[in-house]
């Protein structure tokens, strides 16, 4: 098996965020795709709480936090969060039938 190190997860609410959350910790690149700003914007802030209460809570250093809070991008570009990507994670929908195509 290879080593998975890019996740695509496609989908804000809360699926997707715990598992862009799940995967930053793991040491993944994150990419969070949704096709709205306002989603992408609430995910932003839903995974910073998570890593900022894991922190608070002792279980990550300070060096993890900002590694992870670092390694996780907000997209509305599909390309953009799959490109590269070893893992992609349909976590929302339904989407437009051209995204499930380019998860297939």
């Amino acid at each position: 098996m290879l080593p998975i190190e890019t996740v695509a997860v496609v989908g804000t609410g809360e699926a997707g965020t715990t598992c862009a959350v799940l995967a930053a910790l793991a040491g993944c690149a994150v990419r969070v795709f949704d096709v709205s700003d306002a989603a992408l914007e609430r995910a932003f802030e839903t995974v910073r709480g998570r890593v900022e209460l894991a922190y608070a809570a002792g279980a990550i250093t300070r060096t993890e936090r900002q590694r992870i809070l670092d390694g996780v991008l907000f997209t509305p570009d599909l390309d953009e969060a799959l490109t590269g990507a070893d893992l992609a994670v349909d976590a929302g929908g339904p989407w437009p039938e051209d995204v499930y195509a380019r998860l297939a």
